[in-house]
C-alpha cells in the first residue's frame, strides 16, 4: 500500500486506530471492502489491504468466526483449581476401580489419606460430584480397614487412595 498511498499512510494509520474495529471487520466481510475517510479524501481498502488479527488481553483467550467472536477468561481461580483436583481424584478412583476388577455397576467405598489441605478441601467441596462419577456410596478421609492403599500424587500432592467394593450393596 506504500506505493499507492505514499505520504497518506500515517493518516490512514490514525484513522484506523480511531475506528471501531468490529464495524470495520463487519463491513469488510459484508462488502469485501471498507472506505476510510482521510482528511484529504477517502481511501478504499479491500481484503488484500487489511490484515485482521484477533488479540486477546492477558488473562483472556479469544477466537472468531464469520458470525461471532468468543472471549473466555483463562484466569485460574482457587475454585477452578479445586475443581481440577477433584477431577484428578475422580480419574485416580476410576483407575483404581479397574485395577481391583470392579464391575461397571459396582458401588464402592473410598478413603483418601493426605496431609495436603487443598486436596482435602477439594475432595470435601466436590464430594457429591466425585461420588456420583465413581459410584462411591461413601467418600471419607483416612484409611480403610483390610484394604491396601495405593500411593499416588494428585497434581503433585501426595496421597494414599483406598477403594473397596461396598459390602452393604449387593452385587
Amino acid at each position: 500500500m506504500g506505493s499507492r498511498l505514499g505520504r497518506r499512510i500515517p493518516a490512514l494509520r490514525k484513522a484506523l486506530g480511531e475506528a471501531d474495529p468490529a464495524d470495520l471487520l463487519r463491513r469488510l466481510e459484508r462488502d469485501g471492502q471498507v472506505v476510510v475517510e482521510l482528511p484529504d479524501s477517502p481511501v478504499t481498502l479491500n481484503r488484500e489491504d487489511v490484515r485482521i488479527r484477533l488479540a486477546a488481553r492477558p488473562g483472556w483467550a479469544a477466537a472468531q468466526g464469520p458470525a461471532a467472536v468468543v472471549v473466555l477468561s483463562t484466569e485460574l481461580t482457587e475454585a477452578l483449581r479445586a475443581e481440577g483436583l477433584a477431577r484428578e481424584l475422580v480419574h485416580a478412583i476410576q483407575n483404581r476401580r479397574k485395577e481391583i476388577g470392579c464391575d461397571y455397576t459396582d458401588r464402592i467405598t473410598v478413603r483418601l489419606a493426605t496431609q495436603d489441605e487443598s486436596l482435602r478441601t477439594a475432595a470435601t467441596r466436590f464430594a457429591a460430584d466425585v461420588q456420583r462419577e465413581t459410584l462411591a456410596t461413601d467418600l471419607g478421609f483416612g484409611s480403610l480397614d483390610g484394604v491396601e492403599g495405593t500411593d499416588l500424587k494428585i497434581d503433585g500432592r501426595p496421597a494414599t487412595l483406598f477403594v473397596a467394593v461396598d459390602p452393604h450393596v449387593p452385587r
